[in-house]
């Protein structure tokens, strides 16, 4: 997930298990038979060949608010790779998926994801928002801090072989904040990329551990504040 970063590292960031690969939910173009989802989730696909195939009419995002861990593991390995350029200059309303209830008690479950351009790289913040019910309609409310929207978890926007990828090492973090360890695959739903799917990893030195975490994003609009850590 992204969960948006900063919460409960120790409990949810594990290995989980792989599900087996199953069909593709987004559609996409016909990929070569691997063993496990962590397999096709590093088959380096051009994104323009994969968004070519996205003329076919897609998963209704909003099924994944409820969906199974499997789901959405399988969604974000086979879906296309989201676009730094079609993202910039947007807010997206954020609900963490994939974590028990208590956990998203403990924290939040809904948060918002902004993502600008600025000298020729994509970067972007997290927002504390009042929690209310997640509905794919609602207006989120910011949390306020020194009369300005709550920013936190700064991430730079990359784009590595196997897709595009927030990497909160590149962002405004403090040096022993664990977050900076956290990378989120980011997809899109739909052409468009009014819809986002993401998941929370870990980067251990060589080693990129997957987490229980993802998050659905959907997009709200132009980004009106920009921090000044950005």
């Amino acid at each position: 997930r992204d969960r948006s970063p900063s919460r409960g590292l120790g409990d949810v960031y594990k290995r989980q298990p792989q599900p087996a690969c199953a069909a593709s939910v987004v559609p996409g173009p016909a990929l070569q038979p691997r063993g496990d989802v962590a397999c096709l989730a590093r088959w380096p696909v051009p994104p323009a060949a994969r968004t070519a195939h996205m003329t076919q009419t897609p998963l209704d995002p909003t099924l994944l608010a409820t969906a199974s861990r499997e789901l959405l593991a399988n969604t974000l390995a086979t879906a296309t790779s989201a676009s730094p350029e079609h993202i910039a200059g947007h807010r997206y309303l954020g609900l963490s998926l994939g974590l028990p209830a208590w956990v998203d008690r403990l924290a939040w479950s809904i948060f918002e994801k902004d993502f600008v351009s600025e000298g020729g790289a994509v970067r972007g913040w997290n927002v504390r928002l009042e929690q209310q019910t997640w509905r794919p309609d609602i207006e989120p409310v910011p949390l306020m801090k020194a009369g300005n929207p709550f920013c936190f978890g700064y991430f730079g926007v990359t784009q590595e072989p196997e897709g595009t990828l927030l990497d909160y090492g590149l962002g405004d973090n403090p040096a022993l904040d664990p977050t900076r360890l956290v990378r989120d695959p980011l997809v899109t739903l739909n052409a468009d990329h009014t819809w986002l799917l993401g998941q929370s990893q870990v980067q251990l030195g060589p080693w990129r551990l997957s987490t229980p975490s993802y998050f659905l994003l959907r997009r709200l609009g132009p980004v009106h504040y920009r921090p000044k850590q950005t």
